[in-house]
């Protein structure tokens, strides 16, 4: 059975440090389970630089998987095209001998990159409210237009 995942960013909770990092929420939720947790807060512009560069690089080399790292933590999802043309997204903790699969789900390709687009999208708008500019905003904004086309 296919899951429907949401991809969550809260802009309130998003903070420019004063080296221009960029931090808010960020994390995957599919009904009730939450992954890495229900408001982690992480490096959200260079998240969704990472994960929209990763599933794009997928199409062009016609990879069998991909995945989409955390920075805070060793977490990550992992991607993988069944022959189904589903993705199976396995949700990872590693340690330093071993990955801990806390969850394993099915989703639809269309999901996953519109889910990618809202938040990212989302995303740039509340930074652009905010008149925060940085290099990485800039290449967010680049990874949308091309994740677009």
């Amino acid at each position: 059975m296919l899951e429907l995942i949401e991809i969550i960013v809260n802009p309130e909770s998003f903070n420019k440090s004063r080296l221009d990092s960029i931090t808010g929420e960020i994390y995957f939720k599919i009904n009730e389970f939450f992954f890495p947790e229900e408001g982690w807060n992480d490096f959200v512009i260079v998240i969704l630089n990472w994960w929209l560069y990763a599933f794009k690089n997928f199409h062009a080399l016609n990879d069998g998987s991909f995945e989409m790292l955390f920075m805070d933590g060793p977490l990550k999802v992992k991607a993988k095209k069944n022959e189904s043309n589903e993705f199976e997204m396995v949700f990872i903790r590693s340690y330093i001998d071993f990955e801990d699969c806390i969850c394993t789900i099915k989703c639809s390709e269309s999901n996953l990159k519109k889910e990618l687009l809202k938040a990212a999208r989302k995303t740039l708008r509340e930074i652009s409210n905010q008149n925060w500019q940085t290099s990485d905003t800039e290449v967010l904004k680049k990874q949308i237009l091309d994740f677009s086309r």
